[in-house]
């Protein structure tokens, strides 16, 4: 009964905090995570949906959403690709295949 409330009380903890086990957010961490709660809920079912809870709001947290920067290009891709004559002249993008028209300003792709 003693053991049951110390777990208790963690538990509470660990749900108003679960900062503390952002650490176990890695695969080996979530075995074990999901590993406790198994064995708390075939011991006690209230510490058991209570570790669920705890689980769930650990391995919920948001994750930083990544920016994609593009690298430097050092092979200068970008220029080797267009036309010459369209090296000093606006381009214009689209999916299709290039189109050098002499009479147009841009050069469209």
């Amino acid at each position: 009964m003693k053991t049951a409330a110390v777990i208790f009380i963690v538990l509470v903890v660990l749900l108003l905090r679960p900062d503390y086990l952002y650490s176990f957010d890695t695969v080996p961490g979530r075995i074990v995570m999901l590993s406790a709660v198994v064995y708390l809920a075939q011991a006690n079912p209230v510490l058991g949906l209570l570790a669920a809870v705890v689980t769930a709001r650990v391995l919920d947290k948001a994750t930083p959403i990544s920016q994609w920067r593009p690298g430097p290009d050092l092979l200068r891709i970008e220029t080797l690709m267009r036309p010459k004559d369209s090296y000093k002249v606006p381009a214009l993008r689209t999916t299709e295949v290039p189109l050098n028209d002499p009479f147009n300003p841009y050069t469209i792709y």
